[in-house]
């Protein structure tokens, strides 16, 4: 289980859903000190998913840096559209098997 405002790492966040919303919608945040407050997050955002929530029928979304939970049934109803990830480019390193073949002896 996560704490709310934890964060998460880059390479957890390339591997999970993203959706751009058609419409404002209510969402809640949690502040550090566990304290939630609701939010309208604006029509046209770009909202990752984290993972499920701590609160029923939600799930934990990334909104600008900020995490947030939203009710399933907005992200995943029709005025959400999902968005496929950017394709990832090979890296143009090659690897060093020499230095590591001689570390090693």
């Amino acid at each position: 289980m996560r704490i709310p405002g934890e964060p998460i790492e880059t390479s957890e966040a390339r591997v999970t859903p993203l959706y751009r919303t058609r419409k404002s919608f209510a969402v809640v945040h949690f502040e550090e000190a566990g304290k939630g407050r609701i939010v309208f997050l604006p029509e046209g955002a770009e909202i990752r998913v984290v993972g499920p929530s701590s609160l029923g029928k939600c799930y934990e979304v990334m909104f600008e840096n900020q995490l947030y939970n939203i009710f399933k049934v907005d992200l995943l109803g029709p005025w959400s559209t999902p968005i496929e990830p950017a394709p990832v480019k090979p890296s143009r390193m090659r690897p060093i098997r020499a230095l590591a073949a001689g570390a090693c002896a």
